[in-house]
């Protein structure tokens, strides 16, 4: 019967570990520190405490537009650097001076799209204005705003 007990026990693992914790071991004198080779670490390091961020440039600069439109059609440009969200300055002093009624045309058509695009139309001077996209910020005197 103990036959059997035992196989059961080593079937089930129930067998003392020491008779086996030795069996077929060859225990070496000596370790090699130098075969072993440190990884590089992948993490952070912990050595310097806060690391500094410094902010980079962008990869591309912005940039102001200035913009003379001679008729109607040609207001289309700035709108579509609006689109784009670019501020562009606009300049119709010149076609105040060829036809008042075309100015205003131009006027109103930027003044609409600015509405329509959540951006501003900012008056600088009399025919001189920005259109700003929703992203910039222009300070100064807003009673001058349109």
């Amino acid at each position: 019967m103990a036959g059997l007990f035992d196989k059961i026990s080593t079937f089930i693992g129930a067998t003392k570990v020491e008779d086996y914790e030795d069996e077929g071991y060859v225990e070496d004198d000596y370790y090699d520190e130098a075969e072993e080779e440190e990884q590089p670490s992948r993490g952070r390091s912990r050595q310097g405490g806060k690391q500094n961020i410094t902010a980079l440039p962008s990869a591309t600069k912005q940039k102001l537009i200035i913009y003379k439109p001679v008729s109607y059609e040609d207001a289309d440009t700035a709108i579509d650097q609006l689109k784009s969200r670019r501020p562009v300055i606009v300049n119709i002093v010149e076609l105040i001076s060829t036809s008042i009624e075309t100015a205003q045309r131009v006027h109103d058509y930027l003044e609409g799209a600015a509405y329509a695009l959540n951006g501003r139309l900012l008056r600088i001077e009399e025919g001189i204005y920005v259109l700003a996209p929703s992203n910039y910020s222009i300070g100064g005197d807003s009673s001058k705003e349109q």
